[in-house]
């Protein structure tokens, strides 16, 4: 999947979050998501993330946003837009490449 793609999935969750708070911005790809500028607060982030992950999930692509690694280090990838799309790339990327793993090896 192309980071265009992810990315315009984060963005519309992030901007349908917005409409539901009537607040007037849009989100981009420096849009900070969690962090001192954010407009998300923790139970909005929860939600947030459910909304990206089952979005993924109709597109038949399992991602895992709730994990230590994505929520308590200083350098989340959940900091913004962009951070939080190659966080989710390089799972697709790990996912397509273990796919691939099985596939080779049963037709060997």
């Amino acid at each position: 999947m192309k980071k265009e793609i992810i990315k315009d999935i984060i963005v519309e969750a992030l901007n349908h979050f917005y409409r539901s708070q009537k607040l007037t911005i849009e989100a981009d790809e420096h849009t900070e998501i969690v962090g001192e500028n954010s407009k998300v607060d923790s139970l909005s982030l929860v939600n947030l993330m459910v909304e990206i992950e089952t979005k993924f999930i109709e597109l038949n692509h399992e991602i895992t946003l709730a994990s230590d690694t994505a929520l308590t280090h200083a350098d989340t990838p959940m900091a913004r837009v962009s951070t939080l799309v190659d966080y989710i790339y390089d799972q697709l990327e790990r996912e397509a490449g273990s796919k691939r793993s099985v596939y080779g090896a049963a037709s060997v």
